[in-house]
């Protein structure tokens, strides 16, 4: 039997923040607990120092005003001096595309010897890519002791053009998908979830677009009620989008919610709308699917790894797209019907059990490579 493992899990962002990164590093840690390993959390986020069984770390450092990143060198200097006392097996770091913090954790990896494991849980766009190959040129990372993943297909095939000299694989976000099996609860009229920030990246207004034109093209038994879960700086701009085109009894802003709250609003969906191309592999839509209800998300993102097209949701190529699949759902209930019974099978390979059991493979192979890359160099 292999040896249960130290395992630091290395954020920029943790709880009581919420986010993808935040939510999927938290629900992580408990799985590895479970499994028998010692797992602390290491972030720059202020916040509680336990929660429930689980340590977590808390960098004392100034944060950038705004971004709640480090910016200064001192960090690493706290960093180096736990990573030290704490001897971990492994460090597993979570970055998105600006992560200080997490990429910060690489070079002390290459400095202190320890096996580390990066995954990238954001879609790196051209600028981002160049950048990483820049850097590359200046210092070589082919001998650190290092192995890249990225949280799907999409994100893998952009992390591996930033770092060309390393195999980058996927790591898939996991779910709990007895938490997310719900009793279905019908309307008379349909219901449309969305559960993302509201920010730019994430395109909540594009929806709200397009949905007067949904509304002129069925009977008003058919014209959804759209229910927006989630908190950001675009929210007074929603607000008076929503006012402007009348749409304030059929579009509700809930903020933010509860996990159990969210569950409750997917049980009574008819279908979930995820806008923006930017997700790398979204942990709400492999919610919805878990809780029976079909999503609808753009065909550049990483949501092709959970979505297949007219057969537990659909996928659009453009904002207008976002229109017409939704329009054609709602005319069409028996695909609706159809969707909605693929939606839970479909995101089994994301439960926990195979998920964890990935991780930990991966975890003591990097370990084992880390050791024999010393063997061959002593």
């Amino acid at each position: 039997m292999p040896k249960n493992l130290k395992i630091a899990l290395i954020c920029d962002h943790f709880l009581p923040q919420i986010g993808g990164i935040e939510i999927h590093v938290h629900d992580l840690a408990q799985q590895l607990l479970k499994q028998g390993h010692l797992v602390h959390v290491l972030t720059s986020m202020p916040g509680e120092s336990q929660f429930g069984s689980l340590r977590v770390h808390r960098i004392q450092a100034s944060l950038l005003p705004g971004s709640n990143i480090i910016w200064r060198k001192k960090a690493l200097k706290e960093m180096t001096s736990y990573l030290l006392r704490e001897k971990y097996d492994i460090l597993h770091c979570h970055n998105s595309i600006v992560s200080p913090l997490a990429y910060g954790s690489l070079w002390l990896a290459k400095k202190l010897n320890i096996p580390t494991l990066l995954t990238t849980h954001s879609l790196f766009n051209h600028g981002s890519i160049s950048f990483f190959r820049s850097i590359q040129k200046l210092k070589s990372l082919k001998h650190w002791p290092i192995r890249f993943s990225a949280v799907s297909q999409e994100a893998a095939s952009r992390v591996q053009r930033a770092f060309p000299q390393h195999s980058v694989f996927t790591l898939e976000n996991g779910i709990d998908l007895d938490q997310w099996k719900t009793q279905k609860i019908k309307h008379s009229r349909p219901q449309i979830t969305m559960v993302l920030r509201l920010h730019k990246k994430k395109r909540p207004q594009d929806f709200i677009q397009v949905l007067p034109w949904i509304n002129s093209q069925v009977s008003e038994d058919l014209k959804p009620q759209v229910h927006i879960i989630g908190e950001g700086p675009l929210r007074p701009q929603l607000e008076k989008m929503v006012l402007q085109q009348g749409l304030s009894e059929q579009v509700k802003l809930l903020g933010k919610l509860t996990r159990p709250e969210i569950k409750d609003f997917l049980s009574q969906s008819d279908l979930f709308i995820l806008p923006s191309p930017w997700e790398s592999l979204p942990i709400t839509a492999l919610e919805a699917c878990a809780s029976s209800v079909p999503v609808i998300g753009r065909a550049s993102s990483g949501v092709r790894d959970i979505i297949r097209h007219n057969y537990n949701g659909m996928l659009a190529n453009s904002i207008e797209e976002l229109g017409t699949h939704t329009l054609a759902l709602l005319q069409n209930p028996e695909q609706l019907s159809k969707l909605t019974k693929n939606a839970r099978p479909s995101v089994k390979k994301f439960g926990w059990n195979e998920v964890i059991a990935k991780h930990s493979a991966i975890y003591y192979e990097t370990i084992e490579n880390c050791q024999k890359n010393k063997r061959n160099a002593a």
